[in-house]
């Protein structure tokens, strides 16, 4: 009996050292935190101490999220090289996820780690709106390197991959519904939580946490540059259904057969601009209360989820060409509300694992206790435990908080583009030529970044 005990106290205590040893890990450190260095450059415009602020975050279990950061600032540099190479990186992970949702919809508790842990502990897969804008950047990458057919084929892997995440999460849904307990918990059931931020019209009126209009307008676009008026309508439609107030005055389906039978020695040139701003949410970890019932006795335990603060109140946007009635929509794509949708969306799943792990770490703590008399182990266990529990707080944070796009038949010629995001302004000089052309703008902070391409 002796050795018994002693081994189960050499297991629990390499448990302890394991756990304990973590809290200088980053996965028990904030994500934001870590970003801090990367975001406050790239608000000062200094991308070059940003990508090597950003070098110091890798990890094994943070590739994902490393290589979607790092895509984004080699993107506003203007390197399309790099941030392709970034993203393809990225998108052999997403598409790895891919080939196992598709036959797997079981995928609902994973990892050991985040059971026995926390949600911190898992490989990041990224969000479902996270997966899908990915397959959007590696297309305009593709624009933005003047590689049409290329975009073309990204265009088409965004749609199938929109495909795929429904498909798994509808299985995913009735997985669940198969598993569900005698007790199926939801935010009602934590006072603590701020269940308001995760609800508003914004969010309620999205379809799904994926699905954006950009992606299917830019198909729209880059079809019917093709010279692809069936292909091209599908997308505009699509695009309309998803977000119809922002996008009832661009040009769109109703007037393409117009757009295609321009005489192509016209001087004008069918401009489309993409004004991205702001960055997306910071999500946090909330210790919110838990009473697990073990032996016959209600035990707390400390039950960590993530949340995102109340909503910002949206910036006024504007954009204007001065030679020019430009049709500008600031709202195409809010990622602020696909966030907490997504967020939303999980939070099944999250309970899910948080109740299950809670329910490991008081048997774990009952369990030493039986074998310690001096009742030392589990109250160490028990510390380590608090210590460790820590909601998954990373997400894409570079990407920006709303998208906004304008789109016009513009003469040739220098024109000047005015651009205003709350009390910030930016004047621009574009010279506009080709007989299409892509600007693309960006601010975050008092910084304005700017890339364009124009083909003939």
């Amino acid at each position: 009996m002796g050795v018994v005990r002693s081994l189960a106290r050499g297991c629990y205590l390499a448990c302890l050292i394991f756990t304990i040893n973590l809290t200088g890990c980053q996965s028990l450190s904030r994500y934001e935190s870590r970003l801090s260095d990367v975001s406050e450059a790239l608000s000062q415009g200094n991308l070059e101490k940003a990508i090597d602020a950003h070098g110091y975050l890798s990890s094994n279990d943070d590739t994902l999220l490393y290589h979607l950061e790092l895509g984004e600032l080699y993107w506003l540099q203007g390197d399309y090289e790099q941030a392709l190479r970034s993203w393809l990186i990225a998108n052999k992970i997403v598409t790895s996820w891919e080939s196992l949702a598709r036959l797997d919809s079981s995928l609902v508790i994973q990892d050991v780690g985040s059971v026995l842990i926390n949600d911190k502990i898992k490989t990041y897969q990224g969000y479902d709106f996270e997966k899908v804008m990915l397959a959007s950047r590696i297309a305009l990458t593709h624009l933005m390197m003047k590689d049409m057919p290329s975009a073309r084929v990204a265009i088409k892997a965004t749609h199938e991959r929109e495909a795929v995440i429904e498909n798994f999460r509808s299985r995913q849904r009735q997985h669940l519904q198969a598993e569900q307990t005698e007790k199926n918990y939801s935010l009602l059931d934590f006072p603590d939580y701020p269940a308001d931020t995760l609800e508003s019209t914004d969010i309620s009126n999205l379809r799904n946490s994926y699905e954006n209009a950009l992606s299917h307008y830019l198909a729209g676009f880059v079809y019917e540059q093709l010279g692809e008026p069936s292909l091209a309508a599908p997308g505009y439609r699509k695009a309309a259904e998803l977000r119809p107030k922002a996008l009832d005055l661009l040009p769109g389906a109703k007037t393409l057969n117009t757009r295609m039978s321009r005489a192509k020695v016209d001087d004008s040139t069918d401009l489309l601009v993409i004004f991205e701003h702001g960055l997306a949410p910071v999500k946090k970890s909330i210790e919110i209360a838990l009473l697990i019932g073990q032996g016959g006795d209600a035990t707390y335990v400390p039950f960590s989820a993530p949340a995102y603060n109340a909503p910002q109140v949206t910036e006024d946007v504007g954009l204007t060409m001065r030679e020019s009635s430009l049709q500008f929509s600031s709202d195409v794509v809010d990622i602020d509300a696909m966030s907490r949708r997504a967020l939303k969306d999980e939070m099944p799943t999250i309970i899910a694992r948080g109740i299950l792990r809670s329910g490991v770490k008081v048997a774990m703590q009952n369990a030493a206790d039986e074998l310690d008399d001096s009742g030392l182990m589990g109250g160490l266990i028990g510390l380590a435990g608090v210590v460790t529990e820590l909601a998954d707080d990373r997400s894409w944070r570079l990407l920006p908080r709303n998208i906004g796009i304008a789109r016009q038949l513009i003469t040739r010629g220098t024109r000047t583009l005015e651009l205003r995001s709350g009390s910030r302004s930016h004047s621009l000089e574009v010279l506009v030529t080709g007989r299409f052309m892509l600007l693309f703008v960006r601010q975050v902070g008092s910084q304005w970044y700017v890339n364009q391409v124009s083909f003939n």
